[in-house]
């Protein structure tokens, strides 16, 4: 792409999971209509840039997005609204009454979005009641519900409810979904610490994977649903923790502990689990031998970790 100077903060891409396709926002965050967010996809080998959305920003934010495996559906947020531009063109699914979104995925049918809302809030209308947790909505609009919330992770732990706190989780990437929607992971706070969890696409058979860190920055799981990875910071240590662990539950095999490894960057298994890629340092792990291949290094000074892959 060259986009004019000026024209805007470029958050992360995504590519499809054919490979054909990317989707990246364009979104200065002013809340003026004559500068909206945009979200573009364009094809791999950079040709058919397509603005496919175009939006107010309603809190002045950027915009984080998703795309099927297919590339004909993409989903977007700038943490109050769920929009979503396929063959039916471009709509809002849903709007909030404040910014409280935080991470949002859509299955690689492109037929189920899944967000996470960090702290009890309402649609724009107050129509309805929309408390902390996981939540789906079709991708044509409807069965609006929730999958998991405070209570669930509540008896998980074995804590009170009122050690979940006010927010379910903030920060980084803690949510996703296997390709068919059959299987998420999450992380969640309770009891003073962040944990990684796995739970079906109804939100049932919730399973700690993880627990007692200090950070759950990110989470991804393969697209068969069989392997989840999380990437946090264990209580008391210095460095992250890097790990994948089966879907349903299992001892997670640290692939390697290291300096802070990002934040929102891509975290992102293969469709079988077999790679794992840590976008921000350049690393592409090979999962069941734990051997890494370093695609890219660091220059001090020059963009941080997350330039390394280019």
């Amino acid at each position: 792409t060259n986009l004019p100077e000026g024209a805007g903060t470029l958050g992360y891409p995504v590519l499809s999971g054919d490979g054909t396709t990317a989707v990246f926002s364009e979104a200065p965050g002013t809340g003026d209509p004559a500068t909206p967010n945009r979200i573009f996809t364009v094809q791999a080998d950079g040709s058919g840039a397509t603005e496919v959305d175009s939006y107010t920003s309603l809190c002045y934010c950027g915009s984080s997005v998703d795309i099927s495996d297919d590339g004909s559906a993409v989903v977007s947020t700038d943490s109050v609204q769920v929009r979503i531009a396929d063959a039916g063109g471009a709509r809002e699914l849903i709007v909030l009454s404040g910014n409280e979104i935080t991470s949002l995925v859509i299955t690689g049918d492109g037929q189920t979005v899944y967000f996470l809302v960090r702290r009890d809030a309402a649609t724009s209308d107050g129509a309805t009641q929309i408390p902390r947790g996981i939540w789906a909505i079709d991708a044509a609009g409807g069965n609006l519900r929730q999958l998991v919330d405070a209570n669930d992770i509540a008896a998980s732990l074995g804590i009170p409810v009122e050690e979940t706190g006010c927010c379910f989780h903030a920060d980084g990437h803690p949510l996703d979904a296997s390709d068919d929607g059959s299987r998420i992971v999450l992380a969640a706070y309770g009891g003073g610490a962040e944990h990684f969890f796995s739970a079906d696409g109804s939100g049932g058979s919730l399973v700690q994977l993880q627990g007692n860190m200090q950070y759950a920055m990110r989470v991804a799981i393969s697209g068969d649903g069989a392997l989840a990875a999380y990437d946090g910071t264990p209580a008391g240590a210095s460095l992250n923790d890097v790990a994948v662990i089966p879907a349903g539950g299992g001892a997670p095999p640290v692939l390697t502990s290291m300096p802070y490894s990002g934040y929102s960057e891509p975290f992102q298994l293969t469709q079988t689990g077999s790679k794992l890629l840590i976008s921000s340092n350049g690393i592409l792990f090979d999962t069941a031998a734990g051997t890494s291949v370093q695609l890219g290094i660091s220059i001090t000074d020059v963009g941080g970790n997350h330039l390394a892959v280019l």
